[in-house]
């Protein structure tokens, strides 16, 4: 699992290439009891997305692996894998 300040930019690598929007980083991943949520940071500021919900342009986060520091997401076509990266 990542231990590290979660509001701190967090590099991350995209698996695939993929039309995710350069202004959004994924910044952190959080685990509150069984409920994961990936941290995004936007030029609208920082939010929480949770499994299931739309990141951008109808990417939907489908895994949250806390243990690798991976995000599963996929447009109902294509699935991409975002690794974060520590600093």
């Amino acid at each position: 699992a990542i231990t590290r300040n979660p509001f701190a930019d967090l590099g991350s690598a995209l698996e695939a290439e993929v039309n995710l929007p350069n202004n959004i980083k994924f910044t952190g991943i959080a685990q509150v009891g069984r409920k994961k949520g990936v941290m995004v940071s936007t030029p609208m500021g920082m939010d929480i997305f949770y499994i299931g919900q739309k990141v951008s342009d109808g990417f939907k986060i489908i895994l949250i692996d806390t243990k690798n520091g991976q995000i599963t997401l996929s447009n109902g076509i294509n699935q991409t894998l975002v690794k974060l990266e520590e600093d």
